[in-house]
């Protein structure tokens, strides 16, 4: 899957606003996969971003660079066990699955 760097921040917070809730084996499990590899791709962001605090155009052209990340998205029906915000959605939309999702 193809994710800026700002979309890796963004899935990172949102899962550490979900890291404390009591879930299903199943996709407590996909989520720690989830998460490890997010957070293996944050350390190399980080080193790029090192030096670079000071300037805003420099920062953001690292946020916008894209990686290609190992991480399959999990279906919205999956994450039903799960209260989450709309704040929450936003942030993790690229890694949730809405295909099958009805709107109602």
């Amino acid at each position: 899957m193809k994710l800026t760097n700002k979309d890796i921040y963004s899935i990172n917070f949102g899962l550490n606003k979900v890291m404390d809730a009591t879930i299903s084996g199943k996709l407590a499990f996909k989520l720690f996969k989830i998460k490890k590899k997010i957070e293996d791709e944050l350390i190399l962001i980080k080193e790029s971003l090192k030096g670079k605090e000071d300037n805003d155009k420099e920062v953001e052209e690292v946020l916008e660079l894209e990686n290609e990340i190992d991480i399959g998205k999990i279906k919205a029906s999956e994450l039903e066990e799960l209260k989450l915000s709309i704040e929450d959605v936003f942030l993790l939309e690229k890694i949730i699955d809405f295909e099958e999702a009805e709107v109602e």
